[in-house]
């Protein structure tokens, strides 16, 4: 049984808004009105759709339904959310060659992320 704390509740529903982000920015990719396009934009509601009721879930509390219910969304989305943040962490070394930036924050959200990723995503 995992122990639902604050910190990693509040981690679950960042990774769900993240995933959520990244989906609604492949429908304004994908703007040019063809038949593979009609599908994949249905696609995508409907994946969205399933984030939306996860982080409902969570939110209200109910973070082991949204996992039962929602493994696959949730996995998806602590995936992306992980690759994001290292994507977060290159792009600023990229701006600021030779800094010696500390990335505590991003480290640890990183680090509870594989753990949960560990647990759920069997």
């Amino acid at each position: 049984m995992t122990d639902w704390t604050l910190e990693r509740t509040e981690m679950i529903k960042r990774a769900l808004e993240y995933f959520e982000l990244k989906l609604n920015q492949l429908v304004e990719l994908e703007d040019q009105a063809n038949d593979v396009n009609s599908l994949l934009l249905e696609d995508i509601r409907s994946n969205t759709h399933k984030l939306s009721q996860a982080y409902t879930l969570v939110s209200t509390g109910n973070v082991e339904k949204s996992i039962h219910e929602y493994r696959t969304e949730v996995c998806g989305a602590l995936l992306t959310y992980v690759a994001g943040l290292e994507n977060s962490k290159k792009n600023a070394c990229k701006k600021l060659p030779g800094a010696k930036l500390s990335f505590d924050h991003i480290n640890r959200e990183i680090e509870l992320a594989d753990k949960l990723k560990k647990e759920l995503c069997k």
